[in-house]
């Protein structure tokens, strides 16, 4: 795998860590708080 194949992996990699990251984050703070078995399963 050449370097440019990697890096735009890598980053396309971020983003989506970023959206899922920045969608959770939104999620705890407008959504009531879920119940502890659901967020266990969500994150599972």
């Amino acid at each position: 795998m050449d370097e440019q194949t990697f890096f735009s992996l890598f980053s396309s990699l971020l983003s989506s860590l970023w959206d899922k990251c920045s969608t959770y984050e939104s999620a705890l703070r407008f959504r009531a708080p879920w119940p502890p078995e659901l967020v266990f399963l969500a994150k599972a």
